[in-house]
């Protein structure tokens, strides 16, 4: 069921919800899964609204049977007026997850519009417009040369506000993870004891790199050859365990990685 198709929660809804009786009718519906055959409806069913569920919050941890359940509010500040108010709702991972999908000549006259080094492979721009926009004074340079339709400077991409979907982008969060932490590889390379194969996705095309992220992200399972390019190798057990410790417990990375066969 798509979140569009929810109805609108009534005028007089404030967010106070009933939790002991909403996971009851849940745990009925459960139940009767089992005694139902499987071309009746459940008699039991519960259809997904706004007021009519809650989060769960155990019995000895709440001071009552009442608790707000905010998601019809995401619905309220969802809502927009007029294409200016569209505009103003698209968010930083909205516009990278956008420039992924642009020609690497797009993206560079993007850099030099913006005073951002241009040189490099369209992932080294993205990510570093990606890191430009971290500075909300940087964000609005770059959001008015991609949209101020005003401005002779400014760019026509080949998307529009309307179109933009939300997406979660994934492919340039793992590339930069990958970068960051081939970038402490390089760094620490003199303290460790042996050597490092760094991912091969780093090396490829722009083209070939994205379709090696295609696959891995579409898959329904993850098998050693859609991982592969991914993957860090190391000659020691040691080295890849003083990795870890730094790019993942420290930092927070999405990394794979392992010793040489």
């Amino acid at each position: 069921m798509a979140v569009s198709d929810l109805k609108e929660p009534p005028s007089e809804f404030k967010g106070e919800v009933n939790t002991e009786e909403i996971w009851q009718s849940v745990d009925l519906e459960m139940i009767a899964r089992g005694f139902v055959p499987s071309q009746t409806k459940n008699p039991f069913l519960v259809d997904p609204s706004y007021e009519k569920w809650a989060p769960w919050i155990g019995e000895k941890t709440r001071i009552g049977n009442t608790v707000l359940n905010t998601e019809y509010e995401k619905v309220a500040s969802a809502k927009v007026t007029s294409p200016d108010a569209q505009v103003l709702n698209v968010s930083e991972d909205r516009l990278v997850d956008e420039l992924m999908k642009q020609k690497v000549g797009v993206v560079r006259k993007l850099c030099k519009a913006c005073n951002v080094y241009s040189k490099g492979s369209r992932m080294d721009l993205i990510l570093r417009i990606r890191s430009e926009m971290q500075n909300r004074h940087s964000y609005n340079k770059i959001f008015q040369k991609i949209w101020g339709a005003s401005d002779e400077t400014s760019l026509t991409l080949e998307f529009a506000p309307e179109k933009l979907v939300v997406q979660s982008p994934r492919k340039v969060r793992v590339m930069s993870d990958l970068k960051t932490a081939s970038q402490w590889c390089m760094e620490n390379s003199g303290d460790l004891l042996g050597s490092i194969q760094l991912p091969r996705i780093l090396c490829m095309e722009d083209e070939e790199a994205a379709e090696a992220l295609d696959r891995f992200f579409s898959a329904e399972f993850i098998n050693d050859d859609l991982v592969e390019p991914l993957i860090f190798v190391f000659e020691f057990m040691q080295d890849m365990h003083k990795f870890l410790e730094h790019v993942v417990d420290n930092l927070n990375l999405r990394i794979f990685s392992r010793t040489q066969n």
